[in-house]
């Protein structure tokens, strides 16, 4: 039941609070204070401004009292609680943490707040009352209190713990001890993950400029290429992708949702593009938690070359590597939680020019007849993800504090001669910018060279697989707000949002066949993992 626009109407000074508080939560964690909403009041006919409406989310007492809770699961909200009354700190507003029933949770179980309440007294508020609370929280459950547990919210209580970061060590080290570790083994493995000096994967996004998407570069921030040459081929193959730099905080799967979707276009007879979606998931629940374990296979080929070519052509493509990856990947009994490495990744793709090639030579097809397709692939092993491609389809990675990222760089004149030193105006002005330099199967394999990456998730993400029926004259960069960054809701339908994106490349392109894979991934910190 929606609340009455009276008990929702903001003061203009509450607003100011309300704005504040939004410009001191990172992108990801707006979400966690309701927003403000411009409206009118009908008996008076002047503007005003209403919060969001929140009546309908669960209570996050409701979540303990559902059953017993995992401690993980408790030092995780636990440690959400003491982020919050850091950043409310400031404004005076941790009463808004007191109130029980103002804590509320989104669709992924994120601790938020339904409204923000000022302090009366600030000097009155310390974390004793904190501790309080959630000692009421274990009342209401039945949850086993955990002895370590209890010994902190004693010393809250007794205000022997009275600083933000007292309380936080004492968690880190009841985790540790959850888990078989200790605090110091944690503490030194930070140590030396942040003394490697390599990029980790957000690290790399920041020195990126992120107003306009853009292509990463590689290179520049660590990630393994693809080989060029034998030698490099068997320099790439010794190192697996899950041997990369990692952020400090280990991050575990916590859900993943896929959709695909294909349409002829506006003016194309034939559909010549073919996807594939591969997605196994297994979930534990234990005492420590929920885990959920995945590998997921995404393929987009955008097919071409004469009569039927272009269909065959992306057909073949997907097949093959649909078998490949089945017998080198998921059939293998010791590939549990590893990605296939650089090589064998190039092996599959190179699998798949020859299918395309032999199909030409045997056709004797020639020129423009030659049949070939691009190539965008994903690769997922719960938060590792590989990525390769081959042509002018893309792959897009989208996340509430990066924004829109572009993933892949066109295989094509423009792009080839930019590399050579050109300037982009002058590349892209030639009459053959836009062919392609690189496609499966109309040449050999001495002439593919896939460009191959990994990186590990540290936030939830969508990656947006897509032909260029979509992706031309800058569609998806014009329409991230309204089309792309609302897929990130877990209450958004993907394959809804598929098909809005066709109908939005059919409205403003049309010119050619669309294609639309979506993989949205949701990561939470594996506290579970932070003393291993």
């Amino acid at each position: 039941m929606d609340m009455s626009k009276d008990a929702r109407l903001v003061t203009p000074e509450m607003a100011e609070i309300y704005l504040a508080l939004g410009e001191k939560l990172d992108e990801a964690d707006r979400h966690r204070v309701p927003s403000l909403e411009e409206a009118t009041l009908e008996e008076s006919d002047r503007p005003a401004l209403l919060l969001e409406d929140r009546s309908d989310w669960k209570q996050a007492i409701d979540l303990w009292r559902d059953g017993p809770m995992p401690s993980q699961h408790i030092i995780f909200m636990f440690h959400e609680m003491l982020d919050l009354w850091e950043t409310l700190e400031s404004l005076h507003c941790r009463q808004s943490l007191l109130e029980l029933n103002n804590l509320v949770l989104d669709e992924d179980q994120i601790l938020c707040l339904r409204r923000l309440y000022l302090e009366p007294n600030p000097e009155d508020i310390n974390l004793k009352q904190l501790g309080k609370l959630w000692q009421h929280f274990f009342r209401q459950s039945e949850t086993t209190q955990v002895g370590s547990l209890m010994s902190l919210l004693q010393e809250m209580d007794s205000e022997t713990v009275m600083s933000l970061e007292q309380v936080r060590d004492r968690l880190k080290e009841i985790q540790a001890s959850e888990s078989g570790g200790s605090c110091t083994d944690f503490e030194e493995e930070e140590g030396a993950e942040q003394d490697t000096g390599k990029f980790t994967f957000d690290e790399a996004l920041s020195e990126i400029e992120l107003d306009r998407t853009q292509p990463i570069d590689y290179q520049a921030v660590g990630f393994p290429l693809a080989a060029s040459t034998p030698s490099a081929a068997s320099a790439v193959s010794s190192t697996h992708f899950e041997d990369m730099p990692t952020v400090v905080l280990p991050m575990q799967l916590f859900s993943l949702d896929y959709a695909g979707i294909t349409d002829k276009g506006m003016q194309r007879d034939r559909n010549e593009d073919s996807f594939l979606i591969h997605t196994q998931l297994e979930r534990i629940e234990d005492k420590t938690g929920r885990t959920l374990h995945a590998k997921g296979l995404y393929v987009l080929c955008d097919g071409m070359g004469g009569h039927d070519g272009g269909e065959q052509a992306s057909a073949i493509g997907v097949q093959t590597l649909k078998e490949y990856f089945q017998t080198h990947w998921f059939d293998l009994p010791d590939s549990e939680g590893r990605l296939p490495s650089a090589e064998i990744i190039e092996q599959g793709i190179l699998l798949a020019n020859q299918a395309i090639y032999a199909v030409n030579q045997s056709q004797n097809r020639s020129g423009n007849a030659r049949m070939g397709t691009t190539l965008v692939l994903v690769l997922v092993q719960d938060v590792h993800v590989a990525i390769a491609h081959v042509g002018d389809s893309r792959l897009y990675m989208f996340s509430r504090k990066q924004g829109l990222t572009l993933l892949t760089q066109d295989h094509d004149v423009a792009q080839r001669e930019i590399k050579r030193g050109l300037e982009p105006d002058l590349a892209f002005a030639r009459p053959d910018a836009y062919q392609l330099t690189q496609a499966l199967g109309p040449r050999n394999d001495e002439f593919v060279k896939p460009d191959i990456c990994c990186f590990e998730l540290n936030q939830d993400s969508l990656l947006l697989l897509s032909s260029d029926g979509l992706t031309d004259n800058d569609l998806v960069e014009d329409y991230v707000g309204s089309h792309i960054e609302p897929l990130m809701s877990s209450r958004v339908n993907l394959e809804r949002g598929a098909s809005d994106l066709i109908d939005l490349a059919n409205e403003h392109n049309g010119h050619d066949n669309i294609t639309v894979v979506l993989v949205r991934a949701k990561v939470r910190p594996n506290l579970g993992g932070l003393s291993h």
